[in-house]
This record gives structure tokens, C-alpha cells and sequence, in this order.
């Protein structure tokens, strides 16, 4: 999948939900991209537990 505005080039992330993602842009930065995730998961980015998160709207 890509999306051209951004080049943000996402690429599935094996698993039940089905709506993970890893999100590569061409300067080789990585975020990760999870549909309707559960609240706990920004607060473990802010921490820097998790990879850095990208907002979207439905």
C-alpha cells in the first residue's frame, strides 16, 4: 500500500487484528500504524516502549 502525498509506504504486520502496519518513508524513518488500538499504546510511545505512532481519522 502506498500513499502518495506523504510517501509514507506501508507495509502489513502479520497478526490477529489484521489492522497493523509498519510505515516507511524514503529518508528511512519508521513509525507504526494500528487501527482502533487500545488506549495503552500511546502512553508506551510517549514512554518510548512502543514505536513512534501515526494519527489518522477514519
Amino acid at each position: 500500500m502506498d500513499l502518495g502525498d506523504n510517501e509514507l509506504t506501508l507495509t502489513p504486520i502479520p497478526g490477529k487484528s489484521g489492522k497493523a502496519y509498519m510505515g516507511s518513508y524514503p529518508d528511512g524513518k519508521r513509525v507504526f500504524v494500528k487501527m482502533n488500538t487500545s488506549p495503552i499504546l500511546p502512553g508506551l510511545a510517549r514512554e518510548q516502549i512502543a514505536p513512534q505512532l501515526l494519527w489518522t481519522r477514519r
